[in-house]
Order: structure tokens, then sequence, then C-alpha cells
């Protein structure tokens, strides 16, 4: 695509809005001349009139005032649509409260029965420096566990969020593969170093310390 196109196809998307506005105005034009002249449209009394010409005219009044029901029923079912589109475009999400673990020592500690479910689970952890951080665990498939992070380099610490099976970034709304987390790069959850073992997740918090910058 050239310069040109790409700077009309952001203008028309940048006018999203008034594109949609002006195409709904093309079309009501020609419905509303249509429904003025059927009502306009004389079906008795008519000079120089027979029984056939006055019957197209009311055949044509009835198209009128079924054109004009429809549209109205239209009409109300477009605002309706948009109406509940922009709604769903501009709700918050809600990022799931988080839960407790032990934390002793240095150690942070949360057994696998916690976070076995296959679920996205959010735990807060205070740096030293006073920074409230946030990370994730979810149970892959073949029972290893994505561990990170709730913020990524792309899109800072907005965090993810649980919906129909999916994480997804709650400030970009990208689907993570949960494959790649606990891998660097794109929209994933920044990983930091943790062990597995005798039924449960441990984190040094040194290591969530280094990360702070991430929530500030």
């Amino acid at each position: 695509m050239n310069h040109t196109m790409f700077v009309a196809l952001a203008w028309s998307i940048n006018q999203n809005s008034t594109m949609i506005m002006a195409q709904a105005l093309v079309f009501l034009i020609p419905a509303v001349a249509s429904i003025v002249a059927g009502f306009r449209m004389k079906t008795h009394d008519v000079p120089g009139s027979n029984e056939a010409t006055l019957r197209r005219h009311k055949a044509f009044r009835r198209h009128a005032i079924a054109a004009a029901v429809w549209s109205l029923i239209a009409a109300i079912g477009v605002t309706a649509t948009l109406t509940v589109g922009v709604a769903a475009t501009h709700q918050t999400i809600t990022l799931s409260p988080p839960e407790a673990y032990s934390l002793k020592d240095g150690v942070a500690t949360i057994p696998f029965s916690q976070v076995e479910d296959g679920h996205l689970h959010r735990f807060e952890y205070k740096a030293k420096d006073g920074t409230v951080m946030r990370f994730i665990i979810i149970r892959k498939n073949g029972g290893a566990y994505g561990i990170g992070l709730d913020a990524c380099e792309n899109c800072g610490d907005a965090g993810y969020y649980e919906k129909d099976g999916k994480i997804i970034c709650k400030k970009c709304e990208v689907a993570i593969n949960l494959a790649t987390i606990g891998f660097k790069g794109g929209c994933n959850p920044i990983p930091f170093p943790y062990k597995t073992g005798h039924g449960k997740i441990t984190i040094q918090t040194t290591d969530l310390d280094a990360l702070s910058a991430h929530f500030r």
C-alpha cells in the first residue's frame, strides 16, 4: 500500500463514526422521499382518475406506510446495535484480586494445589523500594507452569485477564499463547527465575525486587 492509500485508509478509520452516519443518510434520503410521496398520494376525489388509478395510488400509499414502519424498526435496531457495540468496546476490565501465599525469609511459596486448575492466578508483592508488584501463574498443557510478571515490555503493567479459556492483555486485547508464557518477547508476561519441586513453586523475592521498575 502506497503512502496516499495508507493516509486515506487511516483517515477513514479515524472518521469511522462520521462515515457510518454519512452512509445512513445516503440510504435514508430516498426512503424518506418515498414515504413522503406515499403519504401525499391522494386515494380519492382525484379529477380524471379511474378506479385502476385510484387502486394504484392506494397500493403506493400502503407501501409507503409499510416502508415507514420498517424504516423505524430498522433505525431502532441499528441504534440499539451501535449502542451495544460502543458499550462493549468501552467496557472496563477489572483484574481479579490477588491471592494469598506464603512469604518468609525472602522466599515466596505457592503450592501446586493452589494453581493446578489451569486458570489464571494473580499474586501481589511489595518490593523493597515500596513498589507494589503483581505476578501470575497458570498451569499449562503438559503440566508445566507459565509464570511471569503481570506486565509486559509492550503494554507495561496493564495486566492480564482470563476470558473463554484465553489469557488476554488488558491494554492491547492480544490473546497470549499459553505455551509461550514464561518466555520473553511480544506481549508475553515478563519472566523471572523460579523453582518447582516438592509440590510447590518457590520464588526469590530478590528476583522480583530487581523487576520493580516495570510497575512504576
